[in-house]
């Protein structure tokens, strides 16, 4: 099944701040058909420059379920 075009959002959190709330207004625009998500992928920047990416089914210390509704077409 081919995909695109493809636009890319990349979206800034504080520190660890992916929530419910986050989560939930995704879902909200997933369901209305506003947006498809295709991939979820972390990326974290630490102070000394050094770039950390995680994709979230690597994410085996953090829960993430909440993400689960997301992720589910994926």
């Amino acid at each position: 099944m081919p995909l695109g075009p493809i636009e890319i959002l990349c979206i800034k959190f504080p520190e660890t701040a992916v929530s419910k709330d986050i989560a939930t207004a995704l879902k909200q625009l997933v369901d209305s058909q506003m947006i498809r998500i295709v991939d979820i992928i972390f990326v974290q920047k630490h102070g000394s420059g050094d770039v950390n990416m995680i994709e979230i089914d690597d994410m085996e210390t953090i829960d993430h379920s909440f993400l689960d509704p997301l992720v589910a077409d994926i």
